[in-house]
């Protein structure tokens, strides 16, 4: 890395390129990609030219392409592959969870989630997972479905709790439904990987507006509300009379927002109000 120009932190590459600096540091290490300089403590400092190639890549694995294979396609040694809509990691999955091979799943999962940012593992493997544990005929498919879950659940937590530790936003995330903590701790990971500090609130929130005036004193920046469920009018009036605070920002996810798009709809991440 030149010496001289702007340098940044592994942190600040992870805020400002949401790869997660166990991601940065495998990339490195496993792969010989993207090789920062150093300070005098030891310290990564990574330029300009760095974020640039880091974007590369993740431009690369959000096509599918497995990690292993990224170094040649950037210096041009490799031919361009058709896009894939799954991780290579995916055949080994549904394989393991099929012959019931806990350990296997928990080995793919781990490294998936240490070598890829979660947006890739997210759309190309725990989606596309999904839609297999929901196939038609599958056998067994309630306890595959349960041992993948498990162990999903297992290491974002684990993610999401290290994560902690490091970011300065904070943010909670609840539901108003009943659901499982299984797409909670999922949303967590999303949450977490925009660079806040995540609290899970597992189980239905009844008094969002109470929950709403706890939040703002204690200073989180972010609150993200999950349903599937028709609101009762005063849930819909306490979401409104949340998502005109300042602080904490809302975020609203799930059919809810469909079901009331009238009311909720500017309060969605798709909405103009966050």
């Amino acid at each position: 890395m030149a010496s001289e120009g702007k340098t940044y932190t592994i942190s600040e590459v992870s805020e400002l390129t949401g790869v997660n600096p166990v991601t940065l540091r495998a990339w490195q290490r496993r792969y010989g990609l993207v090789k920062p300089g150093r300070s005098e403590k030891g310290h990564r400092l990574y330029s300009d030219t760095d974020l640039v190639m880091v974007q590369k890549i993740v431009n690369w694995l959000d096509k599918g392409v497995s990690i292993g294979k990224v170094k040649p396609l950037l210096s041009g040694d490799s031919t361009e592959p058709e896009p894939s809509k799954t991780l290579a990691e995916y055949t080994e999955i549904t394989a393991a969870l099929g012959a019931f091979r806990r350990a296997k799943v928990e080995q793919v999962v781990t490294r998936c989630l240490k070598e890829y940012p979660w947006r890739t593992v997210k759309t190309k493997l725990v989606e596309p997972v999904e839609n297999y544990l929901s196939s038609e005929g599958l056998t067994l498919a309630d306890i595959q479905t349960a041992l993948w879950r498990s162990v999903m659940v297992e290491r974002v937590v684990q993610i999401v709790v290290l994560k902690k530790q490091q970011a300065k936003r904070r943010a909670v995330v609840c539901s108003t439904d009943d659901q499982a903590c299984y797409f909670l701790w999922l949303l967590a990971l999303d949450v977490s990987a925009d660079g806040f500090a995540v609290d899970v609130l597992d189980g239905p929130i009844e008094k969002l507006n109470v929950l709403g005036g706890l939040l703002a004193e204690r200073r989180i920046e972010q609150l993200v509300v999950s349903g599937n469920k028709k609101l009762t009018t005063n849930q819909i009036n306490e979401l409104i009379d949340l998502g005109n605070q300042e602080v904490p920002v809302l975020k609203v996810i799930g059919d809810i927002v469909r079901i009331h798009r009238h009311e909720l709809g500017r309060f969605s991440e798709r909405g103009g109000s966050v």
